[in-house]
């Protein structure tokens, strides 16, 4: 749908027939990033686990040697370094599959060559994009907090009425769809301009 509004308009329907088309592909390739996440936030917390066992078997962390919490911290930053590279070059896999009508691998692999063609441009985009959705995702999350009935008692806050919660709750959902809208046009909008 937001490849075809860049061009004028679109249509439910564009969603439905493109969706039933390429369900079965972006599962796939959705299922295979979900598996590589789980092997590697299993490796970050194995090595976490057993360097905390070491480090309170060896008297707690003032005894520990700095030699062994540096080696943690290094696997650890790898860990999520490779984390962050993986979905900073995986990206784009579900344009890839949509605009360009491929399977699940190729679309992987897709996303992984654009990247690599597009290096510059492809982390400014990103920076960008995270950048907006972190002030988004802060914002909101600061107002879920205030509204939660346990911070506003710890913050001596005045008990909110039901409809304001419910104001400001439809209000999340308003903007964060429009929000959601907004990137999803925008980062097929980068993959179409680099990609013709």
């Amino acid at each position: 749908m937001a490849d075809e509004a860049l061009d004028g308009r679109t249509a439910l329907q564009t969603f439905v027939d493109d969706g039933q088309a390429n369900y079965v592909s972006i599962l796939v390739a959705y299922l295979a990033l979900v598996a590589v996440n789980f092997a590697l936030g299993m490796v970050a917390f194995f090595v976490a686990l057993f360097g905390g066992i070491f480090v309170i078997g060896s008297g707690g962390l003032e005894s520990a040697s700095i030699a062994v919490l540096a080696v943690i911290g290094i696997v650890v930053a790898i860990v999520v370094l490779l984390y962050l590279l993986a979905l900073f070059f995986v990206q784009f896999y579900g344009q890839a599959i949509v605009l360009e009508d491929m399977g699940a691998v190729d679309g992987l692999k897709r996303s992984v060559s654009f990247v690599r063609e597009h290096l510059v441009s492809t982390l400014g985009y990103s920076i960008l994009v995270g950048v907006l959705g972190g002030v988004f995702g802060s914002v909101f999350g600061v107002l879920s907090l205030l509204l939660s009935p346990q911070s506003a008692a710890a913050l001596h806050l005045p008990e909110l009425s039901l409809p304001l919660v419910a104001v400001v709750g439809l209000l999340v959902l308003v903007v964060g769809t429009l929000f959601g809208g907004f990137f999803g046009v925008y980062s097929v909008s980068f993959y179409r301009e680099l990609t013709t």
